[in-house]
């Protein structure tokens, strides 16, 4: 299942014709997905799009670092994403010392280079509980 997942984010965050808030949105989306600390999840996601999200984080473009798929996008929607961007970077190389290195050394790299640390502002969204349609159940 994580193979379909990651090659669809991976999928919307290269094409051009995609919004930034789709990149977005689809970056939050695998940063909720990582917090379940899945293995098959984490290899996986460091084989098909990490190498990928580091460039993306650390381009001289910076904010604007979504310019390099299209030259119209929506800064404001860039400026976002490259936020989450650098937050995820930074957890996930915390997060996954043991069960992958990779991330720890773009951690590294992208401290190094004075990208990182960072004010976190999207890591908690949605927000710390999900609710179900059903009154009372709490799917958290």
């Amino acid at each position: 299942m994580e193979r379909y997942i990651v090659d669809y984010i991976k999928y919307i965050i290269k094409y051009t014709k995609k919004p930034s808030y789709f990149k977005f949105h689809s970056l939050l989306m695998l940063k909720e997905l990582m917090k379940t600390e899945d293995e098959a999840l984490v290899n996986y996601t460091s084989k098909k799009i990490l190498n990928r999200l580091y460039i993306l984080a650390s381009s001289p473009l910076g904010q604007r670092c979504l310019l390099i798929y299209d030259d119209k996008t929506d800064l404001k929607g860039s400026t976002y994403f490259h936020h989450l961007l650098l937050e995820c970077l930074s957890k996930w190389g915390e997060m996954f010392t043991v069960k992958n290195q990779e991330y720890t050394a773009k951690r590294r790299s992208l401290e190094k280079m004075g990208k990182i640390p960072i004010i976190e502002k999207y890591w908690d969204i949605p927000g710390p509980t999900i609710t179900s349609n059903v009154p009372g159940e709490n799917l958290s």
